[in-house]
């Protein structure tokens, strides 16, 4: 089923090796490519902090989407090259459906992540906020004084 199949990309990701950057990509048919990035460092964008260059999303945009594929900052804006969502079984379905050509998955952003990239006093990038619990929750379950 569509939705077991993406519970297998979902947890795949998450048991993979944090020292890279991983990401899985759906482009129809019976299988799924999962790929990782070694984390170097890289500045994407030198204004912005290592922490804000080191995002999974950052790597996903800079790396995979304008350099590879050449959909850039504009592209993103104007939202017709790209859709997002954060149900992994809706994702593949539209690729199956043929609505996308692909999709494409990576982890959630980690908390620490987000509280490192706003110490710099930097926004996250475009979506990499898709994350729960959100912030109103997240303020009452998770401390912020350690």
């Amino acid at each position: 089923s569509i939705e077991k199949s993406a519970q297998a990309i979902v947890d795949a990701l998450a048991e993979a090796d944090r020292d890279y950057h991983n990401f899985c990509m759906y482009s129809g048919g019976n299988r799924a490519l999962m790929f990782s990035i070694r984390r170097t460092g890289e500045k994407f964008n030198p204004e912005k902090s290592a922490e804000w260059n080191s995002l999974d999303v950052t790597i996903l945009q800079e790396k995979i989407l304008n350099q590879q594929l050449g959909i850039g900052d504009k592209e993103r804006a104007e939202g017709n090259m790209l859709a997002y969502t954060r149900d992994a079984g809706e994702a593949l379905a539209k690729v199956i459906s043929g609505e996308f050509q692909a999709s494409f998955f990576l982890n959630p952003t980690q908390t620490s992540e987000v509280i490192a990239v706003a110490g710099r006093g930097e926004k996250m990038p475009q979506k990499s906020t898709f994350y729960y619990p959100k912030l109103i929750t997240g303020l009452v379950i998770n401390p912020l004084d350690n």
